[in-house]
């Protein structure tokens, strides 16, 4: 059945990995033969997403798109002032109402809308009797500050395994502002804790039929948070089809040159930000002076990777990447290395090494263990355990074949799971059981 879609997320700009996501199942609904179309932010001086190229260079109603403001930019006074915004963009739900009478699509499929569009959206699809999926791409819909991490980043923080502020009927997101949970700021906790409880007055994000999300361990968070178990479809990530060409070993090693890298080397890609654990990895390299790290990506922490490296030759920083060259990285590597201190809802650059080939060594944490398959796909360690993580490095240096056979049994688990057309047959699926529904209720 080919279907008229409007996707619906903050930014129609490449600014992330749930946007990635987007873009890829944009383009493969409409190579499904769907019409597709979007609905978001509009671009703007000081805007998030300014200066960044539309998913779709070809998309004609970004007129319809509302202007906000890059809220991370504004002062924390002028923050207080947009607050209702924030929590209910009527100009966004106005613009949406317009477009969805120009374009009058079958489904909505809303995506990131916490701040910017709002939860004020799916009103406005119900407004029109527009039924609503939505995807959650991480846990913003039962913590605050969206990282279920407990604590000032600065003192030390704890994974949120109780998912308090959702399951504490009592105090509920005031736990944000005990913990300070928002980067360790009194006043940006409480404005968090602020915004999800209005999330949880107003109630807008029940309206979908039904929900996805990209894991197991974040269905278990969203059941958590109140959300119906039965309406929840675990829906994985994919990989983009780049990852899966072979890669000519003598083309990866003249790419290498240009950094002044060879082969055989430990990657880290992504932010740079202690939640990801830059520290313990940087401990772990520093007491490991005959193996070498290359970290990719930039962050909070970036002044203390550029010490490591001024301070021990075996630490190399380079600056994020596109992903023909990101590609070429991952294929001059020994392993990847993901010790993250926090919740993963999925861990897209643990698949993607793994579709080159490539094992990996991770925390055991979130969804990082649906991912990797410790001593079959990787080595799984403890979170925050910089000695766990040296002797999973040491493990995979001094033993080839041990690297050979995870990198195999990695590329054979990601060709078959994490596969564009997967996950937009699926989509296909959820919108399917969502129409089913809505006719058993007619009935």
């Amino acid at each position: 059945m080919t279907l008229r879609i409007l996707l619906i997320n903050n930014f129609f700009t490449a600014h992330g990995g749930a946007e990635a996501m987007l873009e890829g199942l944009y383009h493969g609904l409409q190579q499904a033969g769907h019409k597709v179309f979007a609905y978001a932010c509009q671009p703007m001086e000081g805007n998030i997403s300014h200066g960044k190229p539309l998913l779709d260079p070809d998309y004609i109603y970004a007129n319809y798109f509302p202007q906000t403001p890059d809220l991370e930019k504004l002062s924390l006074p002028r923050q207080v002032l947009q607050m209702p915004h924030t929590i209910y963009n009527q100009h966004a739900a106005q613009n949406l109402e317009a477009f969805i009478r120009h374009v009058k699509p079958q489904i909505a499929h809303v995506h990131g809308i916490n701040r910017y569009l709002t939860p004020s959206v799916m009103q406005a699809c119900k407004n029109n009797a527009l039924p609503v999926v939505m995807t959650a791409h991480d846990s913003f819909l039962a913590c605050p500050a969206s990282t279920l991490m407990r604590g000032n980043p600065g003192t030390g923080q704890t994974y949120c395994q109780d998912v308090l502020c959702s399951t504490d009927k009592a105090l509920g997101a005031l736990h944000a502002i005990q913990n300070r949970c928002l980067r360790g700021s009194l006043p940006k906790s409480a404005y968090a804790a602020l915004e999800f409880s209005a999330r949880k007055w107003h109630r807008l994000y029940q309206i979908p039929k039904l929900y996805s999300c990209p894991s197991q361990a974040l269905k278990h968070v969203m059941v958590q948070a109140a959300f119906p178990k039965d309406h929840i479809h675990v829906i994985e990530n994919f990989v983009d089809n780049l990852y899966f060409t072979p890669q000519a070993t003598e083309e990866t090693a003249q790419a290498l040159l240009a950094f002044g890298l060879t082969p055989g080397y430990f990657l880290y890609t992504g932010r740079l930000v202690a939640e990801k654990g830059i520290a313990e990895l940087l401990e772990a390299f520093k007491a490991l002076p005959e193996q070498r790290l290359v970290l990719v990506g930039h962050g909070t922490m970036e002044p203390e990777v550029q010490a490591a490296c001024q301070a021990s030759s075996n630490i190399r920083l380079i600056p994020f990447q596109p992903k023909p060259v990101l590609k070429q990285l991952y294929a001059g590597c020994k392993a990847l290395v993901s010790p993250v201190n926090w919740f993963e809802a999925f861990g897209l650059t643990l698949a993607e090494a793994g579709a080159l080939g490539k094992p990996v060594i991770a925390s055991r944490m979130g969804a990082i263990p649906e991912v990797i398959t410790d001593a079959h796909t990787g080595l799984l360690i403890p979170p925050a355990n910089a000695e766990a993580l040296k002797a999973a490095i040491l493990t995979l240096a001094n033993n080839d074949a041990l690297c050979e056979t995870l990198g195999q049994q990695a590329a054979a688990k990601t060709r078959e799971r994490y596969q564009l057309a997967t996950y937009v047959q699926r989509h296909e699926a959820l919108y399917s059981e969502a129409f089913a529904m809505l006719r058993t209720h007619a009935r």
